[in-house]
């Protein structure tokens, strides 16, 4: 499978204000260094080998090559057909926990076997450093698209409120 449009314009208005990516560089809350849609260089990352600035060309680029990781992930280990929805869920998911957190907690085996609850549950509550409330807002949608409980509406996912 392939993101979708819509699910790329989710993961981009979740990393970034406005859905535009940020040029320079800023601190990820795990302690590593973000720019454009939020592609990590981890703490161990040399600040030499961290741009100063980045043209929107190069943000593009780095998400291209950050969704393909999620999604060469997910192909690879997705045994069971999913929607849709559920598969641009599960690449944010990936896309902002990275892959070895994914792999760790349990979410694709229960995918495959058919628990979309029990997978929905793990995503909405895993990965929340500090509590933060935009992390759990986002765990939130992004379990819903698990579920498929999302519309698409002028080329995005719209979310029921509660």
């Amino acid at each position: 499978m392939k993101l979708s449009a819509p699910g790329a314009t989710f993961i981009k208005t979740q990393e970034a204000v406005g859905g535009k990516p940020n040029l320079t560089p800023y601190p990820d809350i795990g302690g590593g260094t973000d720019i454009g849609y939020a592609h990590n260089y981890p703490p161990s990352t040399p600040p030499s080998q961290i741009p100063a600035r980045i043209s929107v060309e190069q943000a593009e680029a780095l998400f291209a090559l950050d969704t393909a990781t999620a999604q060469q992930y997910l192909n690879a280990n997705l045994t069971t057909s999913v929607s849709q929805q559920t598969y641009d869920g599960l690449v944010d998911y990936v896309y902002d926990r990275g892959v070895a957190a994914v792999a760790s907690s349990g979410v694709i085996p229960l995918i495959n076997n058919g628990s979309f609850a029990q997978a929905a549950q793990i995503v909405r509550t895993t990965g929340l450093l500090c509590n933060n409330p935009v992390l759990i807002q986002r765990r939130q949608k992004e379990a819903s698209l698990v579920l498929q409980q999302a519309s698409v509406i002028s080329g995005a996912y719209q979310f029921a409120t509660a």
